[in-house]
């Protein structure tokens, strides 16, 4: 779908006939059929560079720094919304920092980057001022914060929208994930800035989760949560940490797939992987919590 022509008809007045339309998956579903036929069916390959990745990793965090610096700058002579749009940026270095470290790590197993923010050229979405509406969330339409349950949701409902169209389960989520590589498309971006408490997911998705099961993460090891997850029954699960959302997709007792808006989608046939894995994606998880898992299945 155009970005661009998503940004120009975000002139919204949050109603539900608007919404049902927002949310109608045909132009995604075209997108990612026609991705599919002209991606590359080799793993993500690593991006090439005349300096080491520590340095350009290092770079990039620099960029994110000065974006941030400048943000505040604008943020302090009323430029809000050239402000915002430093944030986007920031946020991109950042991930583009992330991604290429978890290249160097994963290696094959590393399918797709992801990046929890805006894409940049929605700046109609997060530069518009807030108005006032039950549906919209506390952060009206900027979240600085990351776009995780929105992108997660999104997912989702792409994913079991397309399944039956894949033989191969590691192309299907390259393609998936492929969408969400500049960013949070438009309906993820909405998806999570709506109010949760209005419940968009359900209301407007082809999906539906059920409570499955709660881990305790107090006084355990990674490698004990890792196993708990690795051995969960096939299908499709969203884990919830104290602060983030995570996708983990068991195709079969030896293949899952793991797709963190942090990081990216990835490739996980053994434990070890996932313990690795979760280092990251539960870095800034409030060990006193619980992890929640819910089971997510399409509704027919």
């Amino acid at each position: 779908m155009s970005t661009a022509a998503s940004t120009h008809h975000y002139d919204i007045q949050l109603s539900p006939s608007f919404l049902q339309n927002f949310f109608n998956s045909q132009s995604a579903i075209k997108k990612i059929e026609e991705d599919a036929r002209t991606l590359n069916p080799q793993p993500f390959q690593k991006r090439c560079g005349f300096l080491p990745f520590e340095l350009r990793a290092f770079a990039l965090e620099c960029a994110s720094c000065a974006w941030r610096i400048l943000s505040l700058i604008l943020t302090c002579v009323c430029a809000e919304g050239l402000s915002r749009r430093c944030v986007v940026q920031a946020l991109h270095a950042q991930a583009g920092a992330a991604s290429l470290r978890m290249e160097k790590l994963f290696d094959s197993r590393y399918l797709c980057p992801s990046v929890n923010t805006y894409r940049k050229q929605d700046s109609g979405i997060y530069t518009r001022p807030s108005i006032s509406s039950p549906l919209l969330g506390a952060h009206g339409f900027f979240n600085d914060k990351g776009l995780c349950r929105g992108m997660c949701d999104w997912f989702y409902s792409l994913y079991f929208l397309t399944k039956d169209s894949f033989g191969d389960p590691a192309l299907h989520m390259r393609t998936l994930a492929q969408q969400f590589a500049q960013g949070a498309p438009p309906q993820a971006a909405l998806l999570h800035l709506l109010n949760p408490d209005f419940q968009p997911a359900k209301r407007y998705l082809s999906i539906k989760a059920e409570d499955f099961k709660q881990l305790s993460t107090r006084g355990v090891t990674l490698r004990h949560i890792a196993e708990q997850i690795f051995t969960l029954p096939t299908g499709a699960f969203t884990l919830f940490s104290s602060n983030h959302q995570f996708n983990f997709i068991k195709a079969s007792d030896n293949l899952c797939f793991l797709f963190d808006p942090n990081y990216g989608c990835f490739r996980v046939e053994e434990c070890g992987t996932l313990e690795t894995l979760l280092a990251f994606v539960l870095s800034s998880h409030d060990k006193n919590s619980q992890l929640l898992i819910e089971k997510v299945l399409p509704v027919i």
